[in-house]
């Protein structure tokens, strides 16, 4: 997305896609992120996303994704 995505339901339907088509093309692993629970998308075994969670309360009330190339950690 090139603006943000609001709201419970259009977020969750993004995250839906976005996990859909990484588990066609590749595959999803949890992690940590900044010691906060994220994910990360593979393809073909190169990393394509980063995901970062934000949790307030029990629920996700943020989701940071990075896509960019530049951003990704390489190697």
């Amino acid at each position: 997305a090139r603006r943000p995505v609001t709201g419970v339901d259009r977020v969750a339907r993004f995250l839906q896609g976005i996990v859909a088509k990484a588990q066609r093309e590749g595959e999803i692993r949890p992690v940590s992120v900044n010691g906060a629970p994220g994910f990360v998308v593979y393809s073909e075994g190169e990393l394509m996303a980063v995901a970062s969670l934000t949790v307030a309360g029990g629920r996700v009330t943020r989701v940071d994704l990075v896509r960019a190339p530049a951003k990704l950690p390489r190697g």
